[in-house]
C-alpha cells in the first residue's frame, strides 16, 4: 500500500540534523536500486542478444526490442515501491525543515504530490527513456558487424564491451534521476510546509565546489517568493503529460536564464525550485527553519 503515513509529528532539530547527507543517502538508496535492478535485466538477456546477433540483424533487432522492453516497463515498475518510499520519506523530511517540531497532517496537496512523484520523476523517467538508449547504442555499435562481415568473435567482443560501457554509464544516469527525484521531492516538501507556516519568501542555495554549474552558481543567495514555488508546483502537478514538465521548468542556460530575469532581480517562476538541471544539488531555505 502507497504512502501509509498520514500522520507525521517530527521531533525539532535533531531530525534535520545533517540534512544534507540524509538526502545524498535517499538518492544513493534510489540509485543502486535502478542498477541492481538493471543488473539482473540485462543478465537475462545478454547471452539472448548475442545469440540473435550471430542470427541476424532481423532477429537482433527483435532481441533488443525485448531488452528495451524490459528496461523500460518492467523496469520502472520495480522502481515502484522503492521510489514511493524515497519518494514519501524526503517530501516528509522536506516539510520538517520548515515546521520543525510542530505537528500536521498529509492533505489533499500533499496526496497528490506524492503521487506525480512516484508516477512521473521515478517510474516515467526510468520506464521510458533509459531502455531506448540501451538499445540504440547496442544497434549502433554492431551495426558495422552486416557490412563488413566481422566474425563471431568480433562481434561478441563488440557487444560485450558496449554492454560494459552501458552498465559504466548507466551509473551516472542513475545517479542524475535519484538526485532530480529527491531535489524535486524536497522542494514539494519545502513548499507546502513553507505555505502552511506562511512564509512569503526563501533564497536558494547552491554547493559551491569545483563542479558547480553556471546556473546554480549564479541563483546562490536569489531570492525567491513562496507564490512562485507554489505557483510551479501546482502547474508541475497539473500538467497533462511529463514532457509538459519540461517547458513549465526548462533546464536553461545561463545566458537564457539571464534574460529572464527582471530589471529588479526578480527570478522567473520557472527557476522558483530545484532542480535547475541535471544532478542539481541546489535548494531553498528559510531564515527561520530550524
Amino acid at each position: 500500500m502507497r504512502h501509509q503515513i498520514q500522520r507525521i509529528h517530527a521531533r525539532g532539530g535533531s531530525v534535520i540534523l545533517k540534512a544534507d547527507e540524509y538526502y545524498k543517502r535517499q538518492s544513493d538508496k534510489l540509485r543502486a536500486a535502478a542498477l541492481s535492478e538493471q543488473g539482473r535485466i540485462f543478465e537475462e538477456h545478454v547471452e539472448g542478444v548475442l545469440q540473435a546477433a550471430e542470427a541476424g540483424r532481423d532477429a537482433l533487432d527483435l532481441s533488443l526490442e525485448n531488452l528495451d522492453r524490459d528496461l523500460g516497463d518492467r523496469l520502472g515498475e520495480a522502481m515502484r515501491e522503492e521510489g514511493a518510499r524515497i519518494t514519501s520519506r524526503v517530501y516528509s523530511r522536506g516539510m520538517i525543515e520548515i515546521l520543525g517540531g510542530k505537528e500536521w497532517e498529509f492533505n489533499s496537496t500533499d496526496r497528490l504530490a506524492l503521487h506525480y512523484l512516484e508516477d512521473t520523476e521515478v517510474c516515467y523517467w526510468v520506464g521510458n527513456h533509459w531502455g531506448d538508449k540501451v538499445s540504440t547504442a547496442v544497434k549502433e555499435a554492431v551495426a558495422p558487424a552486416f557490412t563488413e562481415g566481422w566474425t563471431r568473435l568480433e562481434l561478441i567482443e563488440k557487444l560485450k564491451t558496449t554492454f560494459a560501457d552501458q552498465i559504466r554509464r548507466s551509473d551516472s544516469y542513475w545517479s542524475g534521476l535519484a538526485a532530480n527525484a529527491v531535489t524535486r521531492s524536497r522542494g514539494f516538501g519545502i513548499t507546502e510546509a513553507a505555505t502552511q507556516a506562511g512564509l512569503t519568501q526563501g533564497t536558494i542555495r547552491a554547493f559551491l565546489d569545483d563542479v558547480t554549474s553556471d546556473v546554480c552558481r549564479y541563483l546562490n543567495g536569489k531570492t525567491i517568493l513562496v507564490s512562485d514555488m507554489r505557483q510551479l508546483r501546482d502547474s508541475i502537478l497539473s500538467a497533462q503529460d511529463p514532457e509538459a514538465v519540461k517547458a513549465l521548468a526548462p533546464w536553461l542556460s545561463l545566458e537564457e536564464l539571464k534574460a529572464l530575469v527582471t530589471p529588479e532581480g526578480q527570478i522567473p517562476v520557472s527557476h522558483s525550485l530545484p532542480p535547475y538541471h541535471f544532478h542539481c544539488r541546489s535548494f531553498v531555505v528559510f531564515q527561520h527553519a530550524v
